[in-house]
């Protein structure tokens, strides 16, 4: 299980920003109820994360869960997104490397705030995608991701292939490196070339300008680096499997709305002909007979047991 070290002043700071006054021998007691084991308490809390809840795996979307769960407290509500007019095209040779590529936009993040806060929310996002890498993405092999500072990009984006001889200048670096340098001198290259199959096959993320956004699953260039100006983002994700890279992709924007973001919707056109635009946040509906409830968890529940349990997982149930 991936282990999380939560600040406990960062915690707690986050849940008064939601009218909550967290009492925290209290929150020690009742943190464990939610899915997670805990660890080590002091200025940090260190929780291990079950594998079923991908969601708390970054002290904002752990916020974001615990505000109805504990506190009786109507989360932060995603906003319908609108279309951003920003399109990404998949090239066809995609299909048989990393098939599945989504995007969305989020724009008003507040990392301007203060340095302080805006370095501890950049290192914020970097754990979060890191910690979606290992469970979701089954170390990037399923679902990689990467943020990017939309003012450094020029629409439309591209994803295509390009050889091992392709040049630019990598995360960390100023100066451009060869595909086959990243994958065989970069820290992260050699702990991810085993993912490049074919050096003649390497996914490339550009703007209309040709600027680099990403060479996906192994580094992001240093041009569209977030840094403490950055306002509104792009996000990429690609993969090789739709359901994970969708759940990483709306975490990341439920982690970037705690800092104020709105996400808005990119158009894919994807490498089998087909278009979706991106975020896809359809509220998904399940019916489910109250007996087998009962017969399941082996307690009797009124109506109203049901609905306040469901409530504090920040699911609607209907009145009857």
């Amino acid at each position: 299980m991936p282990t999380l070290s939560i600040p406990t002043e960062e915690l707690c700071t986050i849940l008064s920003d939601h009218g909550v006054t967290v009492d925290l021998e209290d929150l020690r007691t009742r943190l464990p109820y939610i899915g997670v084991d805990m660890g080590r308490v002091d200025e940090e809390f260190e929780i291990e994360v079950f594998p079923d809840r991908p969601d708390l795996l970054s002290v904002e979307t752990l916020a974001w869960s615990l505000l109805p769960f504990m506190y009786g407290k109507e989360p932060p509500v995603l906003t319908e997104p609108d279309d951003s007019g920003w399109i990404l095209t998949v090239d066809p040779s995609l299909a048989d490397v990393r098939p599945v590529v989504l995007s969305a936009i989020v724009q008003g993040i507040d990392l301007t705030s203060s340095p302080d806060l805006a370095d501890m929310r950049i290192q914020h996002i970097m754990d979060h995608q890191e910690k979606l890498h290992t469970t979701l993405g089954r170390q990037r092999r399923k679902v990689s991701i990467g943020v990017h500072d939309l003012s450094a990009l020029e629409p439309p984006l591209t994803l295509r292939l390009v050889d091992e001889k392709f040049a630019f200048p990598p995360l960390g670096f100023e100066s451009p490196w060869s595909v086959d340098k990243i994958l065989n001198e970069h820290p992260k290259g050699v702990t991810y070339q085993h993912l490049i199959t074919d050096r003649s096959k390497c996914p490339l993320l550009t703007d209309a300008n040709g600027t680099v956004l990403a060479m996906p699953p192994i580094i992001n260039g240093i041009e569209t680096a977030v840094h403490r100006g950055t306002k509104d983002v792009l996000i990429d994700v690609t993969g090789t499997e739709l359901v994970a890279c969708r759940t990483a992709l709306h975490l990341m924007i439920l982690q970037l709305s705690m800092f104020g973001g709105r996400a808005r919707k990119v158009t894919v056109n994807a490498c089998d002909g087909s278009t979706a635009a991106w975020p896809n946040e359809r509220t998904n509906k399940r019916s489910v007979h109250h007996h087998y409830l009962e017969r399941l968890i082996g307690t009797t529940l009124s109506e109203e047991d049901v609905r306040q349990a469901l409530g504090r997982m920040a699911h609607s149930c209907p009145a009857a």
